[in-house]
């Protein structure tokens, strides 16, 4: 059980009977509206030490509702959690340049709930809406405008016109364009995780995502995602999905994702089923298996791997030879190649 908030209890004596989580809009409140309810600088610094708010940007602040089993800067894991505070940060941002920025590259990523592998969080990337200058500020890149229509978020949040961002499609193509971390590389790849996320969700369409590439010809590394979007479909379900079908593609395997496959009255969908033989191919992640549950409990965790475990056994009996592939897996064709055949071996040993 949480602690309750301070204002619950001394701070409130003397000022309005308001909570800051009455007057936040989106989670966030600014240091006026503190203000406004008689919260000084101390009274602010006590509460963010007890765990009722967060410093987003100067002068914005995350504040944590009282009812809420957690704070909204904090996930069920590390992935959930630093797209949380990245989404938090990015929108205090946005507001405070009231119009003069939308949200890019990954940052538009994270507004429009898209998927993500390799991009570092740590970092709000920003557009100009209006000119061409380009500015770096502490933790924050504003990038210069591009001169495209930009959308605005409204799903989800309760500010009334949203927030900026780029079009997904056009946030896709950026993110394999720019280094994923500080002082490395750009990572196609992560143009096409993001794609296909958008793909998956009916968000964009493959002509938009062809427009968003001819957007960018001729900026350095363009080529190499144009290759990878080439290839872009709407069957992976998640990041894992997309690699897998990718290190498929690039050993030459013909396959069909999402395909069903009926066992009696149990109807087993599998991530990839080769076409040339009974063979499937499945990303093995956690998350999968837990799908809709919030903050898994550790008997949660056992019945999904107990109920995964029994339509891998079903899946053998009926002659399909499995492959399991994890990140550690997929990153590695040679290997692939290995688990993929090993499968084909099983499933011919058991036909025979």
């Amino acid at each position: 059980m949480h602690r309750p908030p301070v204002w619950a209890g001394d701070f409130r004596q003397g000022w309005s009977m308001n909570s800051p989580h009455d007057l936040a809009i989106d989670d966030l409140i600014t240091t006026a509206e503190l203000n406004r309810l008689g919260l000084d600088l101390h009274a602010v610094r006590a509460l963010c030490l007890e765990g009722s708010l967060r410093r987003q940007i100067r002068g914005w602040y995350a504040v944590r509702s009282p009812l809420a089993d957690r704070p909204p800067w904090e996930g069920e894991d590390r992935f959930k959690t630093d797209a949380l505070r990245h989404s938090l940060r990015a929108r205090a941002l946005i507001r405070s340049l009231e119009g003069r920025a939308a949200a890019s590259h990954q940052t538009a990523v994270v507004l429009f709930a898209g998927r993500l592998w390799l991009s570092d969080l740590s970092t709000i990337h920003l557009e100009r809406t209006g000119d061409t200058h380009s500015r770096h500020r502490r933790d924050a890149v504003i990038h210069p405008c591009t001169a495209h229509e930009y959308r605005s978020v409204t799903e989800g949040f309760a500010l009334p016109d949203g927030y900026l961002v780029v079009p997904p499609a056009i946030a896709a193509v950026q993110v394999g364009l720019r280094p994923a971390r500080p002082g490395g590389a750009p990572e196609p790849i992560e143009a096409l995780i993001a794609a296909e996320g958008f793909l998956n969700e009916d968000i964009i369409s493959h002509e938009e995502l062809a427009a968003a590439v001819e957007l960018f010809r001729g900026v350095p590394g363009i080529a190499a995602v144009r290759r990878l979007l080439a290839d872009a479909g709407s069957g992976s379900e998640s990041a894992g999905e997309t690699r897998t079908a990718l290190a498929l593609r690039q050993l030459g395997y013909s396959f069909t994702q999402q395909v069903e496959i009926v066992d009696g009255a149990q109807t087993y969908r599998v991530d990839a089923l080769l076409d040339d033989g009974p063979v499937v191919v499945e990303f093995d992640g956690r998350s999968k298996y837990l799908k809709g549950i919030s903050s898994p409990t550790e008997a949660d965790i056992n019945r999904a791997m107990a109920k995964e475990k029994d339509r891998h056994d079903r899946l053998v009996r009926m002659g399909y030879g499995v492959a399991r592939l994890t990140w550690d897996v997929v990153g590695n064709l040679g290997t692939v190649r290995q688990e993929v055949e090993a499968a084909r071996q099983r499933a011919r040993r058991i036909a025979s």
